[in-house]
């Protein structure tokens, strides 16, 4: 404990703690996506503690995978199955009217249920996160989790703003989840086996463009079922 301590005296520690916070901020943009759309699940009276714990939940998620990024970065086929994971929750996030007025049990439910969408979420999006995150705490775990702490509230504000503006304009919860389906369709084209794929059959030059098509397509997918799914429950 006293080593700990006496490190966060030193204005380098707290200078590597900054980088790390604001490498993170800057990287959570589909996380607060994620977060935004699993809590407008909510009633506005849990919408503060979904976001709370969505955002607690991704923190946990990121440091794990810090911790192993190596080995999960090179397994061949583990970015397709997060990729369809994600799909998957794309199509499913804010399907819940927010309207509604549920039960407190159901409420209490219902921040649960956000907070392991955004855990699996995040489990997909920190794939390629970490990595910079990493990079920049240079093997200090100490500093990797205090800045990770640090940015813990400008991640909450990004999303308790993000969740006001759809509010506002529901018709951005739309574009945020065929935003998630865009990660999802890279999360799958950037696997060892696709990417090798490609690479042989198309080549170096073309590959790029053949990834950037099912990027698009998994937006275009996500967007197809939502608009659908809206119409159908009118």
């Amino acid at each position: 404990m006293q080593p700990f301590v006496s490190r966060l005296a030193e204005p380098s520690f707290w200078e590597l703690a900054l980088q790390v916070a604001g490498v993170n901020f800057l990287l959570s943009g589909d996380n607060v996506v994620a977060i935004t759309l699993a809590s407008r699940e909510l009633p506005a009276r849990q919408r503060r503690w979904g976001i709370a714990l969505g955002v607690g939940v991704s923190v946990i998620v990121t440091a794990f995978f810090i911790a192993i990024v190596s080995f999960l970065m090179q397994t061949p086929f583990l970015r397709i199955a997060a990729g369809v994971a994600l799909l998957h929750i794309a199509c499913n996030l804010g399907s819940i009217d927010p309207d509604d007025d549920p039960s407190a049990s159901d409420a209490t439910a219902g921040v649960f249920r956000a907070a392991r969408a955004v855990a699996v979420a995040t489990l997909v999006m920190s794939l390629d996160n970490v990595v910079a995150i990493a990079a920049v705490a240079r093997d200090d775990l100490v500093a990797m989790t205090s800045g990770l702490v640090v940015s813990i509230p400008l991640v909450v504000a990004g999303a308790a703003t993000l969740v006001a503006a759809l509010d506002r304009f529901p018709s951005l919860a739309l574009a945020g989840a065929g935003f998630l389906g865009w990660i999802a369709g890279e999360t799958i084209a950037a696997d060892p086996a696709i990417a090798h794929l490609l690479d042989e059959r198309l080549g170096s030059a073309a590959a790029p463009e053949f990834r950037f098509a099912i990027a698009l397509a998994g937006a275009a997918s996500v967007i197809v079922v939502k608009w659908r799914s809206t119409f159908r429950d009118r």
